[in-house]
């Protein structure tokens, strides 16, 4: 199987405590293969503080690279597993264990008891 990741950044918001603005940076690897960085937000107490965002990666590395922060990011993080090629099973082999009524399990283990008695 193969586990495909996915992330958003849907809103940065800096701390109420925060004294200085904060820059937060997101480097991703893009279709060639090398790594990019972008400045995804830039936050100021007292002026700015959050920032909406609309950003999806399949990985990302967020980082606060001015500022003392804190500065929280809100999103979603998702994992897939998708099957590999050439498996037709449904099941992967799995067994299904077969459910029981629990009235007629209990009547099966008086029976042995009293079985076990005489």
């Amino acid at each position: 199987a193969v586990v495909s990741t996915q992330s958003t950044g849907e809103q940065a918001v800096i701390g109420v405590e925060a004294k200085t603005n904060c820059l937060v940076e997101a480097t991703s690897q893009i279709a060639s293969g090398e790594e990019k960085s972008t400045m995804i937000c830039h936050l100021i107490p007292g002026a700015v503080p959050n920032c909406q965002l609309s950003l999806s990666f399949k990985q990302v590395k967020l980082k606060l690279v001015a500022g003392e922060g804190p500065v929280y990011i809100t999103g979603t993080h998702s994992q897939e597993i998708e099957d590999m090629e050439g498996s037709d099973d449904d099941d992967d082999g799995m067994e299904v264990p077969e459910l029981m009524d629990a009235e007629a399990e209990e009547g099966e283990s008086e029976d042995e008891e009293s079985d076990d008695e005489e």
